[in-house]
């Protein structure tokens, strides 16, 4: 969920798949706006309210004055997970087929048309990490972009920023080969198509 907190102010903004549960753990004992934690249908799921959204909850003086954070993985690797999470059947979804070996342009499209429902900005053309850090004209609007490939030592600024002593647990993990091992080259193409916003504006390397 996101975490809005007036004693620590701070603003913990969740874009999923990327450690957000385990930040989510122990930073939740701070949060003071639960009741903000609502999906909105085809746009957000459930706990993954995007900042441009919820500034517009917020009063001006708490958005602009609170340390804005959230964490973004490489798009490959963030694809791989988000594709075993919804592959797990639940009670709320028809879950995507199985995980297979390597991910053809197949699977590839599948996920991104199965993500769309929750792309956050009612004109994204899909879910991109993008979403969590950029309002709708592309304008970063989040003070801090830690990245899950470097999560322990970022999390560390932010602890130190914030003030506050906890232990970051990893929680709902997804393992999996490296990503350059998960995909046949028509897959890892279209992936650098479909996300290509988010490989740009965080500066991932697109492998060969």
């Amino acid at each position: 969920m996101t975490v809005v907190s007036h004693t620590k102010k701070f603003i913990f903004i969740c874009n999923g798949k990327t450690g957000t549960t385990s930040i989510q753990s122990v930073l939740s004992k701070y949060n003071e706006m639960p009741d903000i934690d609502n999906g909105y249908p085809n746009l957000w799921a459930n706990k993954h309210i995007p900042p441009a959204v919820l500034k517009s909850f917020l009063p001006t003086t708490t958005w602009d004055n609170y340390f804005k954070f959230v964490f973004v993985r490489h798009p490959l690797d963030w694809f791989i997970s988000q594709y075993a999470f919804h592959s797990i059947p639940s009670d709320d979804d028809i879950p995507l087929p199985p995980s297979v070996e390597t991910f053809t342009v197949k699977e590839v499209d599948f996920l991104y048309d199965y993500l769309r429902p929750y792309r956050g900005i009612p004109d994204a053309p899909g879910l991109h990490q993008t979403t969590y850090v950029c309002d709708a004209d592309g304008n970063t609007i989040v003070d801090f972009v830690g990245r899950f490939e470097s999560l322990s030592e970022d999390f560390a600024k932010i602890k130190a920023h914030i003030n506050c002593d906890v232990d970051l647990p990893y929680m709902n993990r997804t393992d999996h080969p490296p990503y350059q091992e998960c995909f046949q080259p028509d897959g890892m193409q279209r992936v650098r198509e479909l996300w290509a916003k988010d490989f740009e504006n965080f500066g991932y390397e697109i492998p060969d």
